[in-house]
């Protein structure tokens, strides 16, 4: 019988043959990564960067594909693709609003609030390759800060008012070539009682005032509103009886007379004196109209 030490000199002669190796060389986000690894039968791209510890997410992209099978020597560029959610914010400007009221002279103004930017909040899907944002996809939006208005306080009149002026029979027959009647202006809600500049005119500016020293002026406008401070006469196809006006220098207006010389971009303002009317002369203004 053999001894036992002769069949382990048996066994000693028995050899495993090598793995064949290949080299990678992987460029990720720009840099250069060189491997070694033991190549398998139809070892695929994928694979082999796996073999090197290089993971790939669903939306990555490799050149070549993935899946195609790998060779020695190769160069397979990564390109790194991501999806995020982001947010951001963008101003939202306030408006300026302008309230009539008779606790101020007619013809002064005071800031009552100075107005405050609002945001809204826009979330996006930003899309990234090699961290170079590609693409934008907007997901939602919400205002995440409402505005402020800034409120400016006009000095009126209060039978020039918009909620005590009330509609003369004129009103229904006054001239007016859009937004209804002057009466029906006037009879529309008045609250919240705070106007926008929605139209800016460029015009030129007479004064007058009513009574005998201002001519044939008496003291009712066309409109059956008595004639002052804030009264102003326009040419209703410019401006439209019952118009809510406010005039750079000269304040808070109510359109609500006619006038004979008084057309195209040409309105009449109404003072409470003569004097005071000389004073204004003639000048060109900005005037804005007045909207909810």
């Amino acid at each position: 019988m053999p001894a036992p030490i002769a069949v382990e000199k048996v066994a000693e002669k028995v050899s495993v043959a090598p793995q064949p190796t290949i080299r990678v060389r992987a460029i990720v986000g720009g840099q250069n990564r060189q491997g070694k690894i033991a190549v398998k039968p139809k070892m695929t791209v994928g694979q082999a960067l796996a073999a090197m510890g290089i993971s790939l997410a669903a939306i990555d992209r490799t050149t070549p594909d993935a899946s195609a099978l790998v060779r020695d020597g190769q160069v397979v560029r990564v390109t790194r693709i991501k999806a995020q959610l982001q947010t951001r914010r963008t101003p939202i400007a306030f408006e300026l609003r302008y309230k009539p009221t008779t606790v101020l002279r007619a013809g002064d103004k005071q800031t009552l609030e100075p107005g405050k930017a609002g945001s809204f909040e826009i979330t996006e899907r930003v899309w990234t390759r090699d961290g170079t944002v590609t693409k934008r996809d907007f997901v939602s939006q919400r205002i995440a800060r409402a505005p402020q208005h800034k409120i400016v306080a006009l000095g009126v009149n209060s039978h020039l008012l918009p909620n005590n002026v009330r509609p003369h029979r004129r009103y229904a027959r006054a001239l007016s070539y859009r937004g209804g009647t002057p009466r029906d202006r006037m009879l529309a809600p008045a609250n919240p009682n705070t106007f926008a500049p929605v139209k800016s005119l460029s015009v030129v500016a007479t004064g007058y005032s009513a009574g005998p020293a201002g001519g044939a002026i008496g003291n009712w406008t066309a409109t059956g509103v008595r004639c002052t401070y804030g009264a102003v006469a326009v040419d209703p196809r410019v401006i439209p009886l019952g118009s809510k006006l406010y005039i750079e220098g000269y304040g808070y207006g109510f359109a609500c007379d006619t006038g004979g010389a008084i057309k195209g971009n040409r309105i009449d303002l109404a003072f409470n004196s003569p004097s005071a009317a000389f004073r204004h002369g003639r000048r060109r203004m900005k005037v804005w109209i007045l909207g909810r």
